[in-house]
């Protein structure tokens, strides 16, 4: 780490091996202390970074200071706290921009750049970063390679790339795994990309997984969003009643939590499993409630609701109806302004 340090300054500083070694040590132990590969003499150490205008203690202290507010901004991600988490990386970024730093602690920082670029829905800005990851991978540490093939693979979901999204959260699933620093949200994104696949049996398995470590540590709000993909896969499978079972609690706890964008895809759901069973009427009543509480700036799942509820008036014969509720798709701000013409 120190022979990663004094290769960082010099080379930030534009000195060469030569003129740093001078009078301190021969050329060839510099390079090899660079390298990590000898044992640092401390008073070597010493002198090397007094000709580089450095103090080790200070840079130990500021270390452990911005290694715990990285800590703490890598949970702020995981627990999508948009907000606290961009307090946090401002005054990490004031850190940075005016003390030393370990480049082993600029690595972490740039690795969660992407995680919360990722977070407040900056894509272009998260693929910037990683491309800049890709440079130094194999300097990594075990945890910072974890979290780069987890965010790699969040980067491939939001491109919808699932088959190259699961090589990267797989990849990121082995390092946890045999490391013990597994996370439950890993496992939920497992489950999330197989249910896009529709892969139905081994996103039950991850999302039962996830499922049980955010109940043991309360994290209820993901708890309800594993048992919303729950009720959604084992209504694939056609378990009707345990579907419905996952939903309803799902509905229990986002209604109580105040969630609407929650309760809205749950409804939706459960509207969806009721056409399953053939019960038209009351999947009818399920994506209207979704609707009521369902915010049309979200268009896309907007549009899904409101088509199959058109969907459900049709094949009751109800096509007026139907009709109906379809023409309300051209009063919405977001559809009027599409181009549909070639």
């Amino acid at each position: 780490m120190l022979g990663e340090i004094i290769f960082f300054y010099r080379n930030k500083h534009g000195i060469t091996q030569e003129e740093l070694a001078s009078g301190i040590c021969s050329i060839s132990y510099l390079s090899k202390l660079e390298n990590g590969k000898i044992h640092p003499n401390k008073d070597i150490i010493r002198d090397l970074f007094n000709k580089l205008g450095l103090s080790l203690e200070d840079i130990v202290e500021e270390e452990k200071q911005l290694i715990s507010l990285l800590e703490e901004l890598k949970e702020l991600i995981l627990s999508r706290r948009a907000d606290l988490a961009t307090q946090k990386k401002k005054e990490i970024e004031m850190l940075i921009a005016n003390k030393m730093v370990n480049p082993t602690v600029l690595r972490s920082n740039f690795i969660l750049e992407i995680g919360f670029q990722l977070l407040t829905k900056n894509v272009q800005r998260a693929t910037e970063v990683h491309s800049t990851v890709e440079v130094f991978v194999k300097y990594l540490t075990i945890e910072q390679k974890y979290l780069y093939h987890k965010y790699t693979g969040l980067l491939y979901y939001e491109s919808n790339d699932m088959v190259r999204c699961l090589e990267e959260l797989l990849v990121g699933l082995d390092i946890g795994e045999n490391n013990h620093i597994i996370r439950p949200d890993l496992y939920y994104q497992l489950a999330l990309a197989y249910s896009r696949l529709y892969q139905v049996p081994i996103c039950v398995y991850y999302a039962e997984k996830a499922l049980t470590l955010f109940d043991q540590a309360s994290d209820y709000i993901r708890s309800t969003e594993c048992k919303i993909l729950l009720g959604i896969n084992h209504n694939r499978l056609s378990n009707f009643q345990k579907a419905e079972s996952y939903l309803r609690s799902a509905l229990k706890f986002a209604n109580s939590y105040g969630t609407p964008h929650l309760s809205c895809i749950v409804l939706h759901n459960l509207g969806f499993l009721y056409s399953a069973r053939g019960d038209r009427k009351i999947a009818i009543n399920y994506y209207l409630e979704s609707l009521k509480i369902r915010n049309e700036s979200d268009v896309n799942r907007y549009l899904n609701t409101l088509y199959y509820l058109a969907k459900e008036y049709y094949s009751s014969n109800q096509q007026s109806t139907a009709i109906e509720w379809i023409l309300r798709v051209w009063s919405l701000p977001q559809v009027g302004m599409l181009n549909f013409t070639r």
